[in-house]
């Protein structure tokens, strides 16, 4: 007698450090199965839901990834890092103290439509076979094409100078941290 593979959506909510790709591996080891995947990645600071596709349903990922999505971000006015994430580190400090509500609402107007994005190097992009954050990890010099995004609409949800919250709803493929 055969035995059945595993097979449907998992929906998880991932926490902060972990990679989708840890998520993966971890359902694969749990259901002792080899076909799981993710429909769309999260970044290693970023918490939320992750789809998790098991068995036959991997086939559905890209009808998943396709639509738009919500995110949430927070973001520190006065400085920026090496991977426009609070993981890299600070290479420019500025004051925010003079930054309002006000100037934070009139600018998020500016990312509304259809646009060009350059996503950042520190992103899980296959460059040539390889991850584009293990080439910027190594200093190497590249560069990746703009993409094009669309972004629904974009508001201020929360704002404790020097942090803003943000919500974006999105295309595909938007990196929220290169807003």
């Amino acid at each position: 007698m055969l035995k059945a593979e595993p097979e449907g959506i998992l929906l998880v909510n991932k926490e902060l450090n972990l990679t989708s790709f840890d998520i993966v591996a971890k359902v694969r080891r749990i259901l002792k199965c080899k076909r799981v995947g993710h429909a769309g990645t999260l970044d290693p600071l970023a918490t939320g839901l992750l789809i998790i596709l098991i068995g036959r349903y991997t086939k559905l990922s890209n009808y998943l990834t396709a639509d738009a999505k919500t995110y949430q971000a927070t973001i520190t006015f006065g400085q920026s890092t090496t991977t426009d994430d609070a993981e890299g580190e600070i290479v420019a400090v500025g004051d925010a103290k003079n930054i309002s509500k006000e100037n934070i609402e009139e600018k998020l107007k500016q990312f509304l439509g259809e646009q060009k994005q350059v996503p950042p190097l520190y992103s899980a992009i296959s460059v040539n076979g390889e991850r584009s954050y293990k080439r910027a990890r190594r200093d190497e010099d590249f560069s990746l094409p703009a993409r094009d995004i669309f972004i629904h609409s974009i508001k201020l949800v929360s704002w404790n100078n020097p942090h803003a919250i943000i919500e974006v709803h999105s295309s595909k493929g938007t990196y929220i941290r290169s807003i």
